[in-house]
């Protein structure tokens, strides 16, 4: 199985804690953006005041047509409230992957682990995806059903809305119940699944274990999965290393993978395994 090398760039620590600290502190003054020149190189005009702080974006599909996202990064610790980075990068370079032939989400069948807003499910299916299937937990789970009905959001993405389907699947013991929900909305809506998406996921040490193991499980329900579509941003080489590395075998099962990098942009990539 070929292994996946993570490009490299500088670390750059969360900054999160600084950043709820002083909100917490009630400091009028600006938010101090923490020093992250890769992030800048790689989204330019990026701003932490956008991406952390913001509760309102808005995002480009076709034309004149834009996404209303509403985010909650306070309220969610960040991890499911906000549009993370590579997200945005994957977005701009999308037309770029699809005129090169190198991936695009056209007729394909997409369940998406952790989709928090659910900004790249509604991009996905903008773009005729047969289906989508976003999922998260809790009050993330509630943000992105939000975002999803978001009357903007109906409007601009039209018939493609019909295709976006959400759903709770939780990282524990509870996911092979979850995975029976999806399963049957599945059936009920003619989807075959054959698209994984993870995407900003593997900065969490704690929660590897978790993901590969959710991963292994969808891939024994869902057995028409042939590709995993994966976005990540430096900030602990050695856990996303690993985290790769974890994901990768756990999708594989016994399947030989090809590996193709679809961008590395410092301080994000994204790549995407295809059984073979």
């Amino acid at each position: 199985m070929p292994t996946i090398e993570p490009q490299s760039s500088e670390r750059h620590p969360a900054e999160a804690q600084d950043r709820t600290s002083q909100a917490e502190s009630g400091s009028d003054k600006e938010t101090e953006e923490p020093p992250c020149p890769d992030i800048s190189a790689c989204l330019p005009g990026f701003s932490y005041e956008d991406a952390f702080m913001r509760r309102e974006r808005a995002f480009a599909l076709h034309g004149h047509e834009q996404l209303r996202v509403l985010q909650r990064f306070m309220e969610l610790d960040g991890t499911a409230g906000t549009v993370w980075p590579v997200t945005e990068v994957f977005m701009r370079e999308y037309q770029s992957l699809a005129d090169r032939a190198l991936w695009n989400a056209s007729g394909k069948g997409v369940l998406e682990l952790g989709s928090g807003t659910g900004v790249l499910a509604m991009f996905l299916a903008a773009h005729h995806a047969t289906g989508v299937v976003a999922t998260d937990v809790g009050d993330g789970l509630e943000l992105l059903r939000t975002n999803l009905m978001l009357r903007e959001n109906m409007a601009a993405l039209g018939e493609s809305h019909d295709v976006l389907h959400s759903a709770q699947l939780r990282w524990d013991e509870h996911a092979v119940e979850d995975l029976a929900t999806i399963r049957d909305l599945c059936a009920t809506a003619r989807l075959e699944l054959d698209t994984l998406v993870v995407f900003d996921a593997l900065y969490n040490q704690d929660a590897l274990d978790l993901l590969s193991e959710v991963i292994r499980e969808v891939c024994g329900r869902f057995g028409t999965l042939r590709s995993l579509l994966v976005g990540y941003q430096d900030r602990q080489p050695e856990v996303e290393a690993r985290g790769l590395q974890m994901i990768q075998e756990s999708f594989a099962g016994s399947s030989e993978l090809h590996v193709r990098h679809l961008f590395d942009i410092a301080p994000v990539h994204a790549v995407i395994l295809e059984k073979i």
